[in-house]
């Protein structure tokens, strides 16, 4: 039966990599432009119908301090406003998917009593803005279209290269050979193991290998010697391999106590980002990009943007420089941080993945186009997960079961996260055993998720992506 699960996991495996090959990366033809936008009405929003808002800011010019800005999906808002007054705002956006010779589509709804006007400029040359189009009306909608050519003239933007292409998976360095004793295994390794073993970290990590993946990352906190200890037992096994070593600092613990119920302390985070990069960023096995050690941060909203500014500032005055990837997708930190990528995916719907996947894709790997200032292109690393189930755990009063489903869950992310042309794959986790989101070969299932990592991260690899979208007959 084994064999025949695997034949049939496989056989499904090519029917949806057929599926998805040839596809287009959700960032094609770029531009950037400026929407100018005043009104004397309550509110006013502008809809782009042609292609995708990646990103766009959005300030205000005008108007009492009542009037709201947002940009969400593909609508360009301003609301709040008191009727009669004059409100103003300028939104810079990124948008994907112009094509060449086509109309792009624009509706403007406002809220009447009102009169709307404004301008849409191209900006993909910010030193040399020029005007598309102008638009007024004083009706509840209006809709108009702007030829492409003008909006793609000077572009489109090129997108910066992100480097080779990894699939990493979260690994846990906290488990001994009485550990596998707890009652609280629902499952547990074919082979159990020490982390504190080096021939078993050793043998651990050619399995990860062996299951196409480029690394891992390597669960740390400071403050305990036993979290240096086993990282050193990993980077040390991980060097003959070739294998690339990450950390993922956990915040949730980063305070003086140590204690997941007190909040973060920014200066306790700084310091282990600082310890990090110092005592290990240097090994010949740690991850780098453009010479930089590459952190994983869990649970990063736990701290605020402005907390997070403070200690990425921090860390540069103090010339270290580490790539510092958030588990977040708030926009905001992308100011500072090098990317941004989500620890659990386990609980989305399969039917959800593909189109946060896309929103993901585009949000972060665009982000840095939206101004001439924003930095090197940021990192999207996408996150696949088997399945979730934590009904054993003692410490925790509500539990929470995500079904594998025989493996559509795992294969959705990893279409998902292949459709969007992620930079990176995170696979949470490699032994997560205590809340079952773990690939590594197990009583319960057997190799089946090695063996379908293997494929997927085969497919990954090739990056068949094609940069535009096929024409249909």
């Amino acid at each position: 039966m084994p064999v025949l699960r695997s034949l049939v996991a496989l056989a499904l495996l090519g029917g949806l990599a057929a599926a998805a090959s040839p596809a287009a990366d959700p960032a094609h033809d770029l531009v950037r432009l400026q929407v100018t936008l005043s009104t004397n009405a309550p509110a006013a929003t502008l809809t782009l119908h042609t292609g995708t808002i990646a990103n766009a800011s959005a300030q205000q010019t005008d108007g009492p301090s009542s009037v709201q800005l947002s940009t969400t999906h593909d609508d360009l808002v301003l609301q709040g406003n008191t009727a009669g007054q004059n409100a103003g705002a300028q939104f810079q956006a990124i948008v994907a998917g112009i094509g060449p010779d086509q109309d792009v589509t624009w509706t403007l709804q406002t809220q009447l009593p009102g009169t709307t006007s404004g301008e849409i400029d191209n900006l993909n040359a910010p030193s040399a803005p020029a005007l598309v189009d102008r638009f007024q009306t004083s009706q509840a909608t209006d809709q108009w279209t702007t030829p492409s050519t003008a909006l793609r003239a000077g572009g489109p933007l090129r997108m910066q290269p992100a480097g080779a292409r990894l699939v990493l998976a979260v690994f846990y360095p906290w488990y001994l050979s009485e550990t596998w004793a707890s009652p609280q295994f629902l499952d547990q390794p074919l082979v159990p193991y020490s982390t504190e073993n080096p021939q078993d970290v050793g043998r651990v990590l050619a399995q990860a290998q062996g299951a196409g993946l480029d690394g891992l990352i390597v669960s740390w906190q400071g403050g305990v010697t036993w979290s240096d200890e086993r990282l050193r037992i990993v980077l040390a096994q991980a060097a003959p391999l070739g294998l690339k070593i990450s950390t993922l600092l956990e915040t949730a613990v980063a305070n003086p106590a140590l204690d997941a119920a007190e909040p973060p302390d920014p200066a306790t985070v700084q310091d282990w980002l600082a310890t990090i990069t110092d005592a290990y960023g240097s090994s010949p096995a740690y991850l780098h990009l453009t010479n930089r050690p590459v952190i994983f941060v869990y649970a990063a909203n736990l701290l605020s943007p402005a907390q997070w500014h403070t200690i990425i500032s921090g860390l540069h005055a103090s010339r270290r420089d580490p790539v510092l990837i958030l588990d977040s997708t708030n926009r905001a930190l992308l100011s500072d941080a090098d990317g941004e990528f989500i620890y659990a995916s386990a609980g989305y719907d399969p039917s959800a993945i593909g189109p946060f996947d896309q929103t993901q894709s585009l949000t972060i790997r665009t982000f840095n186009l939206l101004t001439t200032n924003s930095g090197e292109r940021r990192i999207w690393p996408a996150t696949v997960s088997p399945g979730y189930n934590d009904t054993l755990l003692t410490d925790r009063t509500t539990h929470q079961v995500i079904p594998r489903a025989g493996g559509a869950l795992y294969n959705a992310q990893w279409q998902g996260a292949i459709l969007a042309n992620a930079d990176w794959v995170v696979v949470t986790s490699w032994n997560e055993w205590y809340e079952n989101t773990e690939i590594e070969p197990g009583r319960l299932f057997g190799s089946q998720y090695l063996d379908l990592t293997r494929t997927w991260a085969s497919l990954f690899h090739r990056a068949f992506l094609s940069p535009r979208p096929r024409r249909e007959p």
